[in-house]
């Protein structure tokens, strides 16, 4: 309340101020409208500060750039220094805040699994490098559980492995309240089901194959839009529609807040709502024995491209960018999923030549041992024990040779081969280098905002031990900051010789995460300091003053003041 006090007499410039800018103590500071804490726009050594830099920087946006709106991304902690800066811009007349926006968008703190703050074992941040080194090593170890990598070629298992780990992480980050703390985990993140990356990219493949397995290309698509009554009789279909009407109020309400989770939570409330609908009404009718396309239902298939277009843009704003097009060249139309068309052709076949044989066993599964073939079909054994039981006695091998006569002609089996109680469908060559499983799409993911991380030397960590523990260090410190402020030409080659260092590893995160950066650090800002504090000097107070009010003021300060001349309590002199 003092302060608030002394602040209000502050409004009135007495002859130790310049404009704007007070003197306290040797420092020159300027009290902001609302504002007890003032801004350190120059220290007692002559030095600049933060506020000094984030008031330049605020500047050269608004003057020289033309922002209409910047938006300033750090930790919740700096959300007060922040407002303070804002408040000053305004007060100086910078920016009109009805006319172009500023804001703070403070995030919370990382959490490990013990809800402790994020660290290593030693105690030390987690980098950002190692982090996604972990993400890597763990992505893959997903992707071979998963035996992904007996589908994949090299290439796009690792590309597999990159999209997964990088596109785990962002949404990872982003599908969480940003403005609360929230607990890190990888087996969360990296799991293909729930509310993850991993999990909407496997839908949005979905999506977008049915209408590959249909025949139907973009082009027919556009056209049917504009010529299709889209006739929504089944409640999944209202749902659905409803659904993707949302995406507008969606980007409207983030727009405001800046709350990216509540995009999140809506891509994944539209994917759980897609797959009710497409369980529930079928888009494409395919002759069971031929495999032939028989009916489209073409306003169903509408609904699904919208949905995609939608998720599309999604993935857009948050970062993730699934290419479609070098899935589509590496994959024949009808290989969305080999194990998915293998269950349909042997399960087509095995009806064909056993049509009275009911519930008849299928079990399609990747093959253990590659040499005898891609996959095995394991049905013929436990076909002839059924029939058995039923009285019939015939051979798996007499099974096995039924069911392989029956299998159509298809572009995905090279041969089938009978070995033992089963048989063993084989891909062609030319296909066995294009398998990818759904979900796993090679994208080019981008972070909108990255702290750097990553200086391959120690020297950081032991200097802020130093600075923290010893003072002559830390005076010697704040000299060389002066120094290097005042253009010490030593201490500029030794600071531009830091950063390049820092550069060289910090571009090893960038390139990770295909990310172009326009670097601009305090030092770009440099020159522009002396004329941020000339402007606050020059600017005079335009405040209105009511003298009674401000006696008030005066008369409560000197009693709090004699009250704690009584108690003991020196507060800060101003004025």
């Amino acid at each position: 309340m003092f302060l608030q006090q002394r602040a209000v007499l502050s409004q009135i410039p007495p002859s130790s101020c310049a404009g704007l800018v007070q003197v306290d103590e040797g420092r020159r500071v300027v009290f902001a409208p609302g504002c007890a804490v003032p801004l350190t726009v120059v220290k007692s050594d002559g030095g600049y500060t933060y506020d000094t830099s984030d008031l330049a920087a605020l500047r050269h946006r608004l003057f020289e750039e033309k922002a209409d709106i910047i938006i300033y991304v750090t930790d919740s902690g700096q959300a007060g220094h922040f407002q303070i800066i804002f408040a000053a811009a305004q007060m100086i007349g910078w920016y009109d805040p009805k006319v172009t926006r500023v804001e703070h968008a403070g995030f919370g703190v990382v959490l490990g699994e013990d809800k402790k703050k994020f660290k290593t074992r030693s105690g030390d941040t987690v980098r950002l490098m190692d982090l996604l080194d972990e993400g890597l090593k763990r992505s893959m170890d997903k992707l071979k559980d998963k035996e992904r990598d007996k589908v994949l070629t090299p290439a796009e298992l690792e590309a597999a492995q990159k999209a997964v780990a990088f596109g785990c992480v962002k949404y990872a980050d982003l599908s969480h309240n940003r403005i609360n703390d929230y607990i890190f985990s990888f087996d969360k993140m990296l799991d293909d089901r729930g509310n993850t990356a991993a999990y909407l990219l496997y839908a949005f493949t979905r999506i977008r194959s049915i209408a590959r397995l249909a025949n139907i290309d973009e082009a027919s698509l556009r056209k049917a839009a504009g010529s299709t009554e889209m006739v929504l009789d089944h409640e999944k279909e209202w749902k659905l529609g409803k659904c993707i009407l949302r995406f507008p109020e969606i980007l409207q309400k983030i727009l405001e807040d800046l709350l990216l989770h509540t995009l999140c939570d809506y891509l994944y409330e539209l994917a759980t709502t897609f797959t009710e609908f497409y369980d529930n009404c079928y888009c494409v009718e395919k002759d069971r024995h031929t495999g032939n396309v028989v009916k489209v239902n073409m306003w169903r298939m509408l609904l699904c491209d919208a949905t995609a277009i939608v998720m599309a843009k999604g993935f857009d704003i948050l970062g993730i960018k699934p290419s479609l097009q070098e899935e589509s060249s590496k994959c024949s139309k009808n290989m969305i999923n080999i194990n998915e068309r293998l269950q349909e052709t042997f399960g087509d076949a095995i009806r064909a030549a056993y049509p009275h044989l009911e519930n008849a066993p299928l079990a399609v599964t990747p093959n253990q041992q590659p040499r005898f073939g891609d996959y095995q079909c394991n049905s013929a054994m436990a076909m002839a024990q059924m029939m058995k039981s039923k009285g019939q006695k015939v051979s798996p091998r007499e099974i096995a040779e039924n069911i392989v006569k029956n299998i159509p002609d298809n572009e995905i089996i090279e041969k089938v081969e009978i070995a033992g109680p089963g048989h063993i469908p084989r891909l062609p060559d030319s296909l066995s280098t294009h398998r990818r499983p759904p979900g796993l799409l090679q994208s080019t993911l981008g972070l909108a905002f990255i702290e750097p991380c990553g200086n391959p030397s120690h020297a950081p960590h032991e200097s802020k031990k130093r600075f923290d523990n010893e003072e002559e260090f830390k005076k010697r410190a704040y000299q060389c900051v002066v120094k290097l402020q005042s253009k010490d030409p030593a201490f500029i080659k030794a600071w531009s010789s830091i950063c390049d260092v820092s550069r060289q590893e910090f571009q090893k995160v960038y390139d990770c995460l295909d990310i172009q950066l326009i670097e601009r650090g305090e030092s770009f800002y440099q020159d522009m300091m002396t004329e941020v504090v000339k402007e606050f000097e020059d600017k005079g107070n335009v405040v209105k003053v009511n003298m009674w009010r401000m006696l008030l003021c005066d008369a409560t300060a000197i009693v709090m003041a004699k009250g704690f001349d009584i108690l003991g309590i020196k507060p800060v002199q101003r004025m």
